[in-house]
């Protein structure tokens, strides 16, 4: 049997969460705590599976129990239930690291969901400060908002990174400030984090959203490690698996397929001659290809007259459904065609994590 404990300040909350989650069809046993120091305390002598807990709490809030807690025990997971908006991109980052969010007010079966699949489907986790990932902390401080810095520390390198009411105003990294100090901060690997509650920012250097700022980051994280694996192994190795990438192409698209609503997926070069393409309609994906060559043409030409730095994304909806591009190198770009059902989260996720690969198909 998998122990939960719950953590909030709000005595309904706990009475109501304790109620249906004791009586479930999970196999699980339901502890309660009223604050994060009373759940300190109770995790001395008891050993649990999973953490439920809200952000904003008198004393200690749901951050510092979850740094708390990552330092006795790293394998612990955690939901954290926050009041706070946050749109689709927070929950599908959050879904790569430590840590799971749910709105307030929400649906008792949409945490079971969230329980069940931690708990009892064995999806892994990933971890790099202290048990948990750097960006997922930082998150978190923009979600409760915080004022305060966090030292992040390695055995090589120190950086800090200074909140003001829930906004990224400042970063130092050895002789660097503001967005690049954020982003080399954003990329340490392992190490310890310390947060300085109220700390005062010595300058803002940097006004751009922590949305904007964290997408960013993981962006360049990504690249650094697709650029460390292609610099490993001899020429011939390398070429091998530049190769293999290019023959995968339409495995990539066919996990675009996969979800939910989306009717037509190609890849597409600048002068609208699509490479490759998969439909469950009879969607003339050539035609795809070449009026959205000028639509991104336009996307772009737009973003740098208003001076918005280059197009990541972009997504025109119609009465029937959207259809997105993304550029995915100089030379190509990405569409993908949906259905009013379509999860947008989901190829947001996707789009990120093979961008980088169907440039591949590009490059001879």
């Amino acid at each position: 049997m998998k122990r939960v404990l719950i953590v909030d300040d709000e005595e309904d909350m706990v009475w109501t969460l304790e109620n249906h989650l004791s009586t479930d069809a999970l196999p699980l046993e339901v502890l309660t705590a009223r604050s994060a120091e009373e759940a300190l305390q109770k995790l001395k002598d008891t050993q649990v599976d999973l953490i439920v807990t809200d952000i904003r709490m008198p004393g200690m809030n749901g951050l510092e129990l979850i740094t708390e807690v990552k330092k006795q025990n790293p394998s612990i997971k955690f939901i954290v239930m926050t009041a706070y908006p946050s749109v689709e991109y927070r929950k599908e980052t959050a879904r790569r690291g430590a840590l799971r969010f749910i709105e307030k007010p929400f649906d008792i079966n949409s945490l079971r969901e969230h329980i069940k699949e931690l708990l009892f489907e064995e999806k892994g986790f990933e971890a790099t400060v202290a048990g948990i990932e750097l960006v997922d902390i930082i998150q978190l401080n923009c979600l409760s908002r915080v004022t305060c810095a966090l030292r992040v520390t390695t055995p090589e390198k120190e950086g800090i990174i200074y909140f003001q009411n829930g906004n990224i105003v400042h970063a130092i990294y050895e002789n660097i400030e503001g967005e690049e100090a954020f982003y080399r901060i954003a990329a340490f690997k392992g190490g310890k984090i310390e947060s300085i509650p109220n700390a005062t920012a010595p300058a803002i250097t940097i006004d751009k959203g922590h949305e904007a700022l964290l997408m960013e980051a993981m962006k360049r994280i990504d690249e650094a490690q697709r650029a460390s694996e292609s610099s490993t192994g001899d020429f011939s190795e390398n070429l091998k698996k530049e190769v293999t990438k290019m023959t995968e192409t339409t495995q990539k698209l066919q996990d675009f397929m996969e979800i939910q609503g989306v009717l037509a997926v190609c890849l597409v070069s600048r002068d609208g001659f699509v490479v490759d393409s998969l439909s469950k309609t009879d969607i003339d994906t050539e035609m795809v290809g070449a009026i959205t060559s000028s639509g991104l043409g336009a996307s772009e030409s737009m973003g740098k007259q208003l001076s918005m730095g280059a197009l990541n994304l972009s997504m025109v909806e119609f009465e029937n459904g959207p259809v997105l591009f993304a550029p995915v190198s100089d030379d190509a770009f990405l569409v993908v065609v949906g259905g009013k059902d379509i999860n947008l989260g989901m190829v947001r996720k996707k789009n990120k994590k093979h961008i980088g690969e169907l440039s591949m198909a590009f490059m001879f």
